[in-house]
């Protein structure tokens, strides 16, 4: 196996990451969507507001929504 190989693994499994975070947030939030009407406001709540603690209700930083930087802070 060559560099090159490693490095598109490494690639794959880092977006991959963070592509399956961001499908967690939709999966999350599209169940509260049958209240919405119109697609534009569709779209806003699943960009905004930000990610929060279910328990506590405090915003999540930026760091925190990167599956693997956070797992290495």
């Amino acid at each position: 196996m060559n560099y090159i190989y490693y490095m598109d693994v490494f690639f794959v499994f880092v977006f991959g990451a963070i592509f399956g975070s961001f499908l967690n947030v939709i999966v999350y939030r599209l169940p509260q969507l049958s209240h919405k009407t119109s697609s534009y406001k569709k779209f806003l709540y699943l960009c905004f507001p930000r990610s929060y603690c279910t328990s506590c209700k405090k915003t999540i930083s930026i760091f925190d929504l990167f599956p693997i930087i956070n797992f290495f802070t």
